[in-house]
């Protein structure tokens, strides 16, 4: 978490309880949180019976912080912090990725461009400064799941618009943190084989059929199952429209008419 002045200076907050308390308020911006909660989500189920006081302490500090003071509300039974549209990169990343998912049969070249830059607002781990509770895990799963979406959508739309090269680290890496998701391999495999790579792109196959086979005791569902009998076929229509269209021959121009000829 960072959070920057309108001067571009950044707020030195430290004590990690604070930290947390401002980031749950980030990630709840502009909507009241209960101090109950609040207390749930720093401290977990059994926390002290002190949490309420010490949550309005860590209130107090931080409007001695901030600029604008008004900025955190008290509400009935807890608080809000309110920002404007700009001001807050997951507010930015929703914008940009919403607008990309919605742009991806139309316009897959625009589409790409969104949701790279809404990827790039992500920093790794998610919410890595915050309390280890099981509330925040459930936070942070959900924030996880949505980057994961916005992620597949970005490597469709690199697909559509053929930049299938510059895909397959990104495509490793995914794999690699969700082996047992086959679409994440199918498309691994499609990218490889769009490279030329078609031995890596069976071999993937094999790869995948291992760890499905060893984790969960299945064989690859149909979309593996038919993307690999397709790749031994070397199947034309796996290959890039522009591909494609650029290995037909260019159509032959037409003879003079008899008439013309001299």
């Amino acid at each position: 978490m960072e959070i920057r002045t309108a001067d571009d200076h950044v707020l030195d907050i430290t004590q990690p309880q604070q930290r947390a308390l401002l980031s749950i308020l980030l990630l709840n911006a502009n909507h009241p949180v209960a101090t109950y909660r609040l207390a749930d989500l720093l401290w977990g189920a059994g926390h002290p019976s002190s949490a309420g006081g010490m949550v309005r302490t860590y209130v107090w500090r931080m409007r001695r912080l901030l600029d604008d003071r008004s900025r955190l509300r008290t509400h009935p039974g807890g608080y809000a912090l309110h920002v404007e549209p700009g001001e807050l990169d997951l507010h930015d990343f929703g914008r940009l990725a919403d607008h990309g998912e919605q742009l991806l049969d139309q316009d897959p070249q625009t589409a790409s461009l969104l949701l790279g830059q809404a990827l790039d607002l992500w920093p790794d781990p998610v919410l890595g400064d915050l309390p280890p509770t099981a509330a925040m895990e459930a936070e942070t799963i959900h924030l996880v799941d949505r980057r994961r979406l916005a992620e597949r959508s970005l490597v469709r739309a690199e697909l559509a618009v053929g930049r299938h090269h510059g895909i397959v680290p990104r495509l490793r890496a995914m794999a690699a943190n969700d082996p047992l998701d086959e679409h994440i391999w199918a498309q691994l495999m499609l990218a490889l084989y769009r490279c030329g790579r078609r031995a890596e792109a069976l071999s993937t196959y094999t790869r995948a059929r291992q760890l499905l086979a060893e984790e969960c005791g299945v064989d690859p569902g149909a979309e593996l199952r038919g993307l690999h009998r397709r790749i031994l076929a070397e199947d034309r229509t796996l290959d890039h429209p522009a591909a494609v269209q650029s290995a037909q021959p260019p159509p032959m121009e037409p003879l003079p008419s008899p008439s013309t000829i001299c």
